[in-house]
C-alpha cells in the first residue's frame, strides 16, 4: 500500500463581519456577504437571535490558495432609487499556518520540506593542516616544547633530524616569550645561519 501526504486546502474559520447594514441581518444576507470570503457554513445563535449588532459572527470554509480580504464592497438599493455602497470589515478570529511554497497546511515556508536542501553542506575546517603549521612551520613553534636539537616525530611519521635556526626573530628573555615580529638581519647574519644535526 503506497503512502502519501495529503494536502489540505481547506479550513472552517469563524469571521466578525463589522459595520453590517440591519437589512443584511438575515440568513440570505449572511450568506450573500460571507460568500465574499468563503463557502458560508452557518452563524452562532447570538447572530441568529440578533441580540448583538456590534458583528455578525458566522463560519466559513476557506481556501487556503485564495487571497483573504479584509473588506469587502457591497452594493445595496436605495428606496428612492439608485444603489449605495456599503463596506464591510473582515476581521479573521484565526488562521492557521500557510505554506507560500507547497500551498498547504500546518507549516510555514521557511520549515517546508519541499525547499529545505535535505543534506545542507558544511563548510570543510583545516584542523589537520592548521594543527601541523603551528607545531612545525611556526616561528613560535618553541612555545609547544620544539628546540633545535631533539628528535621529534612529524606528522607524516618522518623523523626530523636537520633544523635550520630561525634568525631574525627576537626573543625575550625576561618573559620568555617570542615575539612574531621580523628584524633586519645583516649579510653577516645570514651567512652564520648554519644547519644542525644530530650528532
Amino acid at each position: 500500500m503506497a503512502m502519501r501526504k495529503l494536502k489540505h486546502k481547506q479550513v472552517p474559520v469563524w469571521i466578525r463581519l463589522r459595520h453590517l447594514p440591519v437589512e443584511l441581518w438575515t440568513v440570505k444576507g449572511l450568506s450573500t456577504v460571507a460568500s465574499g470570503i468563503g463557502r458560508p457554513l452557518y452563524p452562532d445563535a447570538i447572530t441568529r437571535a440578533c441580540t448583538r449588532l456590534d458583528f455578525a459572527h458566522v463560519c466559513v470554509m476557506l481556501d487556503v490558495s485564495s487571497k483573504l480580504p479584509k473588506h469587502i464592497i457591497i452594493m445595496m438599493p436605495k428606496e428612492e432609487g439608485g444603489e449605495i455602497t456599503c463596506k464591510i470589515d473582515v476581521e479573521y478570529e484565526w488562521l492557521p499556518p500557510k505554506c507560500t511554497s507547497c500551498m498547504t497546511l500546518g507549516h510555514m515556508a521557511k520549515v517546508c520540506a519541499f525547499t529545505k536542501p535535505s543534506n545542507p553542506a558544511i563548510p570543510p575546517v583545516s584542523v589537520l593542516f592548521l594543527k601541523r603549521y603551528l607545531q612545525g612551520h611556526h616561528p613560535c613553534s618553541r612555545l609547544k616544547g620544539w628546540t633545535n636539537r631533539e628528535r621529534d616525530e612529524l606528522p607524516h611519521g618522518k623523523t626530523k633530524r636537520e633544523y635550520r635556526r630561525l634568525k631574525g626573530w627576537t626573543t625575550s628573555e625576561r618573559d620568555e616569550s617570542i615575539s612574531c615580529r621580523p628584524k633586519r638581519r645583516t649579510t653577516k647574519e645570514r651567512d652564520e645561519s648554519v644547519l644542525v644535526k644530530e650528532g
